[in-house]
């Protein structure tokens, strides 16, 4: 009985005060992280757009790359579909050799030819803010928490209870009865 008693009174209670604990804290985290995330992203997007004036340039060099790569883009894609062979490790190749030709020239000569300079990456293309990747993770450690942390936790409390029942249920088991 005292099984039963401490469960229901006590393991289960303190499962529940430990579980609503967990829950309100990853709950108010996540919405944290939430909110880190939007106002991140809201501000890198004001930062670039009041930068625009300065990197439209970079950035139309960039569309421009980008349209003057597309057919060699169809050419790997081409090669895939009849031969089947991936040869994109060997133009992951053919670019590292491009970015030791960049770090070479920066080094001798002061300038990039691979990608553009510090400042106009710094200004243009990067921003600290919260990736999606990130939030997922912390929705994905909340979902874990309240689909098997928190039924494990009163799982405990509830193992107890049953313990104690099979206790009563088995007590007399071998206890012979004469009328």
């Amino acid at each position: 009985m005292e099984d039963i008693f401490k469960g229901i009174f006590v393991d289960e209670p303190t499962a529940l005060g430990k579980g609503l604990e967990i829950g309100f804290t990853n709950i108010s985290q996540l919405l944290l992280w939430v909110g880190e995330y939007l106002l991140s992203n809201m501000v890198c997007g004001m930062y670039f757009m009041s930068n625009l004036n300065f990197c439209f340039f970079y950035y139309l060099m960039d569309v421009v790359g980008q349209i003057l790569y597309m057919p060699v883009r169809f050419g790997i894609w081409m090669m895939f579909v009849v031969t089947q062979k991936d040869i994109n490790p060997n133009i992951d190749q053919v670019w590292s050799y491009i970015y030791m030709a960049d770090k070479w020239i920066f080094n001798n000569c002061g300038f990039h030819i691979a990608h553009w300079s510090l400042y106009v990456r710094n200004r243009c293309y990067n921003c600290r803010r919260l990736k999606s990747s990130a939030l997922q993770r912390k929705a994905a450690e909340v979902d874990y928490n309240f689909n098997t942390g928190l039924p494990n936790l009163l799982n405990e409390a509830r193992t107890n209870i049953w313990n104690g029942g099979d206790k009563v249920k088995h007590a007399f088991d071998n206890v012979n009865f004469k009328l």
